[in-house]
C-alpha cells in the first residue's frame, strides 16, 4: 500500500512540475544551443561548494552524439526523466537522468573496427586514426515525443564470403524499450544519374561498390560516414528524418550525400540529393560533416547545412558552400547557396567552410555560421548570396550581411571553429552569439544597431568590450605550446528565459584531440561576464573530472543536470549537492601530474625514475625525448637491437592493507605520427617487495582506457608502479653513430592514483 500510494503522489508531482527535454542535437531546429527553461542552475549555485558531479553512467564504447533527455516518460510502470545515450559500439542506453539507473539497453550490431585495411585510405593518413577503435552509432540522434520514438543511424560490418560488407541504416525505435518499430531499420542507399567517367578504383583497395558506375552515381558505405546530427523536418502533416553524409578521411571519390526519409514508415521519401564534386579538378569533396552538428530548418520546411573541401561549379558541384534545400515532391530541391569569395583557397589548405554548424536567428532572418578560418559569416536566410567572384584569402563577400573574424588567439596557429555558435538574449546584455574556436578563448559577440541596420559587434579583442571574452584557451594547458592543438569548446547555454545564463563548455585540457583521446575539462561562465569562471571540473578534480574529452560533443543541460558525453566509456552526470557532503577520498600516494614528471606527492614518493623497465642493457644506448606534460621517456636497447620506454615509480607501502592502483593508459596519441607494434604490447603494472603482483595490456593503437589493479602490500613494503613500451630497431653499423631507423613508439599515462587503505 505505501509503495502504491507513494507512486502515485510521485506520478502526479512529475505530472506537475514544467521539465524540459531536450529532443535534439543543440536543443533545437535553429541550434541555438539553448535551454531557456532552466530554473535550478543559476551563476549563483553553480560553485565548488553547491555544485559538482552526481554520478556516472557506464557505456560500452565512446560516446559522439549528444545525450538526450525525454522527461516524465514511463516506463516498466514508473515515471522517469530518461537520459538516451548512444556509443560508437552501436548500442543505445536509457538512463533515469536523476539518479543514473540503468532503465534499458540494446546492441544494434557489430560495430566497424578501425583502423580497418579494407578502406580506401588517402596516403598521409593511414592508418585511419581519426576515430578509433570502432565505427558505431556518431551522429546525435532525434526524438519526436509525439510517437515517443528515437531515430539514429548507425554503421555496421558483416562478415560474407568475398570479404567484408558495411551498411549504413536508419533505425527508428521505442523510447520505452528500444524496440524497432515502423518495419525499420531502412537502408540507408542511392544513386543519382550521373554523366561522369567511372573512376578507377585504386589496385589492391577493395570496394562494397564502385562510387560511379556507368551513368550514376552511387553511395558507397565504407567511405561515407554519417557525422553530422539528425534532423526531424516537420512541415504541415509530413515528418521527414534528413541526414547528410561526409567520408572518412577524405578517401576520394566521395561526395556529400543528403537523404531523406518518411519518420513514419523509413521509406526513402522524397528521396536523395548529392553534391556531386567528381566533375572538379579533384575528384572528389564537398562533404558534409559540420563536426558534429545538425542540420538545421526553419519554420517553412526548408534545411540548411555546410560543405567541407571541395570544387564548386554553381550547377552540380557545391564544395565549400551554405545550402538552403527543401523537399518537394519526390526529390530534394535546393533552393539557394552562398560560397565565400576565397573558396578555392579554403579548399586548397583544407580550411573546410563546413567545420562546424550552422545557427538559425529566426526573428532577424538570419543564418550564421563559420568555419576553420575563424571567420563568421551572416547571411540573409531568404537570399543566402551564392558565390562573387573569385578572389584571394583576404577577399570580402559584399553581397552578405556580414562576414568579421571572430577567432583570434596566437596568429601562427590553427583558428578552426569546431563547436558552431550559441545564442542567447540576456535581460542584462541583450541578444549574442557565444563561440570558443580553438587555440583561442570563448567569446561573445552582441547584436547591436537599431531599425535594419542591426549586427554583430565585431573587431579586434582590445576593441571589444570587457564581459564578451574569457580568460582560458583551449586547450588549457597544451602539451606543445606552440603547437595548434583542436578542437576548441563545445558549447551549450541555460538560463531561466532572460535571466540567469550559463555558458557551459567542454574543451580539451592538455593535448590535441583531432586524432587522438585526450582529457578534458568542462567549464561554467556567467553568460552576461565571460571574464567570470563560476565553476570548473578541476576545482575538486578528484570528484568532478569526467575523464577523457568527447570529440565535437557539446554538454546537455535539462532539469538541473549537465550531462556530458566522454571518451572514458561513462556518462558524467552533474548538478547541485544540495549541501551533502561528498565521502572523503583515501589519501593518493601518487598524485597527477607526479607520476611522469616524478612530483612527489606529500609523505608518498620516495623514488621516482623515468628509465629501463626490463631486461636489456641499459648501458650500451639511450635515445630520450622531453615530452611536455608526459614527461621524460626513455629508450634502451635490448640485445636483439630493440629499445624499451618506461616509467616507474617506487613508494613504501604506509601501512598493511589492499591498495587500490589506476590509471589512464593510451597508445593513440602519439608524437610525429609514431605507431606502436601490436605484436609488442605495452605493458603496465605493479611490483611488491621486488616481485611482479600484476600487469595489464595497454591495447594497440587505442585512446585513453582505465586500468585498475587492487594488491596488498604489508607496512613499510615497496611498492613499484611501471609502464614499459617496446620501441624500435637501431642501427649498429656505426658504432660511434647509432641511428634510429624507424621512429620511436610510447604511451601516455595520464591520472595516475594509488589510494592506501
Amino acid at each position: 500500500m505505501w509503495r502504491a500510494r507513494f507512486g502515485g503522489v510521485l506520478i502526479a508531482a512529475l505530472a506537475l512540475a514544467a521539465f524540459a527535454d531536450v529532443l535534439t542535437q543543440h536543443n533545437d531546429d535553429a541550434r541555438t544551443g539553448a535551454n531557456l527553461q532552466e530554473t535550478n542552475l543559476t551563476p549563483d549555485n553553480v560553485n565548488k561548494e553547491q555544485f559538482g558531479k552526481l554520478f556516472d553512467c557506464q557505456v560500452d564504447g565512446q560516446i559522439y552524439a549528444q545525450p538526450l533527455v525525454v522527461s516524465s516518460l514511463r516506463i516498466g510502470g514508473a515515471v522517469h526523466n530518461v537520459v538516451f545515450v548512444a556509443t560508437e559500439h552501436n548500442s543505445v542506453y536509457a538512463f533515469d537522468a536523476d539518479n543514473g539507473q540503468q532503465l534499458w539497453t540494446r546492441n544494434y550490431g557489430r560495430s566497424a573496427p578501425t583502423p580497418n585495411v579494407y578502406w580506401p585510405i588517402p596516403q598521409g593518413y593511414a592508418p585511419y586514426h581519426d576515430l578509433v577503435p570502432e565505427i558505431g552509432i556518431t551522429s546525435t540522434p532525434v526524438i519526436d515525443r509525439e510517437t515517443n520514438t528515437l531515430y539514429f543511424t548507425n554503421f555496421t560490418q558483416h562478415d560474407v564470403s568475398g570479404g567484408p560488407r558495411w551498411r549504413h541504416r536508419l533505425h527508428a525505435v521505442d523510447l520505452t524499450n528500444g524496440a524497432d518499430k515502423f518495419g525499420g531499420p531502412a537502408e540507408i542507399n542511392g544513386a543519382l544519374p550521373s554523366s561522369l567517367t567511372p573512376p578507377a578504383v585504386p589496385g589492391g583497395t577493395y570496394h562494397a561498390g564502385r562510387h560511379v558506375i556507368a551513368t550514376a552515381i552511387y553511395f558507397d558505405p565504407p567511405q561515407q560516414h554519417q557525422r553530422a546530427g539528425l534532423l526531424l523536418l516537420k512541415s504541415g502533416n509530413s515528418r521527414k528524418i534528413v541526414a547528410a553524409f561526409g567520408a572518412h578521411a577524405d578517401a576520394r571519390p566521395f561526395a556529400g550525400w543528403v537523404f531523406a526519409y518518411d519518420a513514419r514508415d523509413l521509406t526513402q521519401k522524397p528521396g536523395v540529393w548529392v553534391s556531386n564534386t567528381d566533375n572538379g579538378p579533384e575528384g572528389g569533396g564537398a562533404g558534409i560533416w559540420q563536426a558534429g552538428m545538425g542540420l538545421t530548418a526553419d519554420s517553412e520546411g526548408s534545411f540548411y547545412f555546410m560543405t567541407g573541401n571541395g570544387f564548386l561549379d554553381e550547377a552540380t558541384a557545391f564544395g565549400e558552400s551554405v545550402l538552403r534545400l527543401r523537399p518537394s515532391g519526390n526529390t530534394i530541391q535546393q533552393e539557394d547557396y552562398f560560397s565565400p569569395c576565397n573558396r578555392q583557397l579554403l579548399d586548397q589548405h583544407d580550411w573546410d567552410l563546413g567545420s562546424s554548424g550552422l545557427l538559425l536567428l529566426a526573428e532577424r532572418g538570419w543564418v550564421v555560421g563559420g568555419g576553420k578560418q575563424g571567420r563568421i559569416y551572416v547571411l540573409d536566410k531568404g537570399n543566402l548570396g551564392k558565390a562573387s567572384p573569385a578572389g584571394d584569402i583576404t577577399c570580402s563577400d559584399t553581397q552578405i550581411l556580414q562576414e568579421f573574424q571572430a577567432i583570434w588567439g596566437d596568429p601562427a596557429k590553427h583558428k578552426h571553429i569546431h563547436g558552431s555558435p550559441v545564442y542567447w538574449d540576456g535581460e542584462t546584455r541583450g541578444p549574442a552569439i557565444y563561440v570558443w574556436g580553438e587555440n583561442d578563448v570563448l567569446r561573445a559577440y552582441p547584436i547591436v544597431g537599431e531599425g535594419s541596420q542591426w549586427r554583430f559587434q565585431a573587431g579586434d579583442p582590445s576593441g571589444q568590450p570587457a564581459w564578451t571574452i574569457g580568460r582560458e584557451s583551449s586547450p588549457a594547458h597544451p602539451v606543445s605550446p606552440t603547437a595548434s592543438m583542436m578542437t576548441g569548446g563545445m558549447l551549450s547555454i541555460s538560463a531561466n528565459s532572460r535571466r540567469g545564463g550559463i555558458v557551459w563548455a567542454t574543451t580539451p585540457t592538455n593535448n590535441d584531440a583531432n586524432a587522438q583521446t585526450v582529457p578534458g575539462i568542462i567549464r561554467a561562465y556567467d553568460a552576461s561576464d565571460l571574464s567570470r569562471e563560476l565553476w570548473d571540473s578541476y576545482q575538486n578534480r578528484d570528484y568532478d573530472d569526467f575523464g577523457n574529452f568527447a570529440k565535437f560533443t557539446p554538454p546537455t543541460i535539462a532539469n538541473g543536470k549537465v550531462y556530458v558525453a566522454t571518451f572514458s566509456r561513462q556518462l558524467s552526470v552533474y548538478g547541485l549537492l544540495d549541501g551533502k557532503k561528498r565521502p572523503a577520498l583515501p589519501a593518493n600516494l601518487v598524485r597527477n601530474p607526479g607520476f611522469e614528471d616524478c612530483t612527489p606527492a606529500p609523505g608518498g614518493v620516495e623514488d621516482c625514475k623515468t628509465g629501463w623497465t626490463g631486461e636489456g642493457r641499459p648501458d650500451v644506448f639511450t635515445v630520450a625525448g622531453n615530452y611536455p606534460h608526459y614527461g621524460q621517456h626513455y629508450g634502451a636497447l635490448n640485445p636483439d637491437g630493440r629499445s624499451g620506454a618506461g616509467l616507474f615509480q617506487k613508494i613504501q607501502a604506509p601501512k598493511t592493507g589492499e591498495y587500490l592502483l589506476t590509471a589512464y593508459c593510451a597508445t593513440n596519441i602519439p608524437h610525429d605520427d609514431r605507431q606502436l607494434n601490436p605484436e609488442r604490447p605495452v605493458r603496465f603494472g605493479v611490483d611488491v617487495a621486488g616481485k611482479k603482483v600484476r600487469d595489464l595490456t595497454v591495447g594497440w593503437n587505442e585512446g585513453y582506457q582505465r586500468f585498475t589493479i587492487r594488491f596488498r602490500a604489508a607496512e613499510r613494503q615497496e611498492i613499484k608502479i611501471w609502464y614499459h613500451a617496446p620501441v624500435v630497431k637501431i642501427d649498429f653499423s656505426d658504432p660511434y653513430n647509432r641511428k634510429i631507423i624507424a621512429p620511436p613508439v610510447w604511451a601516455a599515462i595520464d591520472d595516475v592514483s594509488l589510494l592506501s587503505p
